[in-house]
């Protein structure tokens, strides 16, 4: 199951990279744009749904317990977070380093939005807290945490669904 794991999420974690540089190379800001986030988790469903049933289908003789279709989802999107987050890791060293300034200058723009009053030693003490969480390795395993836990939460769905037990007596 690991290697058929593995496979459908390096493919979804290369179309989930391809996309993030088309996204840059249209000059759309990810964080920003509501429906760039629908598309990634419509991914996720695509491929924790359709890999799931291909291997209850094609490898489990068409029966698949919800513990095991709840494994393979969280592990299909397991591999494809970590394409992804070598890739932000990459993006954020290497390719545009700026983009940590951009994300301390939105969150501090963000927190003045929220509190216009608060003082400047409070501003100072939140952004140097956000600044420990914003360099590439942080954002790697936060891009590989986060993607875990919502590749998980789909798969305690779509497993439901996808489920189908052995019977237990056989005519």
């Amino acid at each position: 199951m690991r290697k058929f794991a593995m496979n459908y999420g390096a493919i979804m974690g290369l179309i989930l990279v391809a996309f993030s540089i088309v996204l840059e190379q249209l000059g759309i800001d990810p964080i920003n744009a509501k429906w760039v986030t629908i598309i990634n988790y419509i991914v996720y469903f695509i491929f924790i749904i359709y890999g799931t049933y291909i291997y209850r289908e094609q490898i489990s003789n068409g029966f698949i317990s919800y513990s095991i279709a709840l494994k393979l989802g969280t592990s299909i999107v397991f591999f494809a977070t970590i394409i992804s987050s070598f890739y932000v890791y990459v993006y954020a060293e290497f390719i545009n380093p700026d983009m940590i300034v951009d994300i301390l200058l939105n969150n501090e723009e963000q927190i003045y939005e929220a509190n216009p009053n608060i003082s400047d030693e409070e501003m100072e003490v939140a952004i140097s807290i956000i600044e420990k969480f914003s360099t590439p390795i942080m954002l790697s395993l936060i891009v590989l945490l986060q993607g875990t836990l919502i590749g998980f939460v789909f798969s305690l769905l779509t497993s439901a669904f996808l489920k189908r037990n052995k019977p237990e007596f056989e005519a």
